[in-house]
């Protein structure tokens, strides 16, 4: 069903992170509650968040720490070496978000009542 394929970083974009699975077909498609879209108490990146939670219990993936950070991850422009460099034509470079970032999305959804999070100890 799936392939460990680059997803792409934007459309358009250069080769994202390694390790993620490639969707085609309905897989490209996360359902989104209308009251989860339209809740004032989910901030954007928590509600990408949820749909990348999705995908993975879509796919039958187990939700490891690694593997949310590089879905969560996005594409910083690089320092340049010297402050000649132009501000437009920076390189882009793909980073993954932090285990921090992930815990603070799985924190605002659980307080929402979006998500309720079985932790092991408690399965």
């Amino acid at each position: 069903m799936t392939s460990t394929d680059q997803p792409r970083a934007k459309i358009g974009g250069s080769q994202p992170p390694s390790g993620v699975p490639k969707l085609g077909g309905d897989e490209l498609f996360v359902p989104a509650s209308h009251m989860l879209v339209i809740d004032q108490q989910v901030s954007h990146p928590a509600f990408r968040f949820w749909c990348v939670l999705h995908r993975l219990w879509f796919l039958r993936e187990p939700p490891m720490m690694e593997l949310l950070q590089e879905l969560m991850g996005t594409t910083i422009e690089e320092k340049p070496q010297s402050n000649r460099g132009a501000m437009g034509n920076r390189p882009k470079a793909w980073q993954p978000a932090t285990r921090r970032s992930i815990e603070r999305r799985l924190k605002e959804l659980e307080q929402a009542s979006w998500l309720i999070w079985a932790r092991r100890e408690e399965t």
